[in-house]
């Protein structure tokens, strides 16, 4: 088994719990040139796309208006609530209730799988098996993720060879400019929406507080940091 895999299912689908509030107001969306890309060359035309471990709905917003039917998977039930209402608005969205492993979608159903900064919760091997059950013939895969954009960051090397792995060989990346900005309190708010993060309450909940603010008021301008981050898409040569 992979070493980025938690095999307890339960623990990975809690990860999040009590953090879906922080995460939909601080987490980036992605760049739209990524999303133009993956339904360019990685899908047919209106296709019907699962976005699988779609979180709080970050990047089911983003495809909703572009395809014919998404479905949006996702086992967490405080993400999922955000999810819902953040995709009230699209009558071609269903939310889903289910995990990557196990997405409760039809056999041949889908055109595209997409999973976005969610792929290493993933078991890769049964995640893998339940594209096959539900992609159509010919369907594809598309991980996404955004990462810092300096030159050869580690996230982006791990993501490589997970990818790798699970591709089985190689693979194709494509990325996109995303910058984000954020003020002081949007910055402690994003860190804090990380699953590692300490919670109030926690005994190193006010170091950490202290060490964010003070990495914001070194690297900020004018009260705004930039965090520069592409939109990375990995999918099978």
């Amino acid at each position: 088994m992979p070493l980025w895999y938690n095999t307890d299912m339960d623990i990975n689908f809690e990860k999040f719990t009590g953090l879906a509030e922080l995460y939909d107001s601080a987490r980036p969306s992605y760049a739209d040139a990524a999303v133009s890309y993956i339904l360019t060359n990685l899908a047919p035309p209106n296709p019907v796309v699962a976005d699988v471990g779609a979180g709080t709905g970050k990047f089911s917003e983003q495809l909703a208006p572009l395809v014919n039917k998404l479905y949006a998977i996702e086992p967490n039930a405080d993400m999922r609530e955000k999810l819902t209402a953040a995709l009230a608005k699209f009558p071609n969205s269903a939310v889903v209730g289910a995990s990557a492993e196990s997405t409760a979608l039809p056999d041949s159903s889908v055109d595209l799988v997409v999973c976005a900064q969610a792929f290493h919760w993933f078991d890769p091997g049964r995640f893998r098996a339940e594209c096959s059950r539900i992609l159509k013939p010919g369907g594809q895969i598309a991980i996404v993720y955004n990462s810092h954009s300096y030159p050869r960051s580690p996230n982006v090397e791990t993501r490589e060879l997970i990818c790798s792995l699970f591709f089985g060989g190689a693979f194709l990346r494509a990325a996109f400019p995303n910058p984000t900005q954020y003020d002081r309190d949007g910055w402690l708010t994003y860190m804090m929406s990380h699953s590692d993060s300490p919670r109030f309450g926690d005994a190193n909940y006010e170091s950490f507080v202290e060490d964010q603010l003070a990495q914001f008021d070194s690297e900020s301008y004018d009260g705004i940091y930039t965090m520069q981050l592409s939109t990375h898409v990995f999918s099978k040569l």
